[in-house]
């Protein structure tokens, strides 16, 4: 009765799946960035995130109900009493499966906090360095106009 072998492994494919769904999509929108209103990317964003967290409940509540599926219901069975028990064993088994693939996702959207968080410095080191060539630019320029203001 190993369900989750069968099911962790489909749920966290997925799970990176969407992620890199959302990445692409991401990634495209900042590719067209002088094309599309930052509004418009916020909502495409919120979008996809709402997606995402719908489809990740709903496999999740899929894997609840399909657990549950497995407790015993003829009480007049001559061995409901062990197959009760097996249940019981099933559950916390599941339990702890649970626990693993929260600790995966977790692991994954820890694995996102830095890859955004390495975007934003990314971004932080690049802007920096665009205003200072910009900074040179406009003192050359100053320059070359003092030659035309003698």
């Amino acid at each position: 009765m190993n369900f989750f072998t069968t099911c962790e492994l489909p749920l966290r494919t997925y799970i990176q799946t969407r992620i890199a769904h959302l990445e692409n999509a991401l990634e495209e929108e900042v590719r067209n960035r002088d094309k599309v209103d930052i509004a418009l990317l916020e909502q495409q964003f919120d979008r996809e995130s709402e997606n995402f967290i719908v489809s990740i409940t709903k496999q999740v509540h899929q894997i609840r109900d399909e657990i549950k599926t497995y407790r015993p219901t003829n009480i007049t069975a001559p061995d409901y009493e062990q197959q009760m028990i097996q249940y019981r064993q099933f559950l916390q088994s599941s339990s702890i499966s649970i626990n693993r693939m929260s600790s995966s996702i977790d692991s994954i959207f820890e694995l996102i906090k830095s890859i955004i968080k390495n975007i934003i410095q990314w971004i932080t080191n690049n802007a920096q360095t665009i205003i200072q060539i910009l900074e040179q630019i406009c003192q050359t320029f100053k320059f070359i106009e003092s030659f035309f203001n003698r």
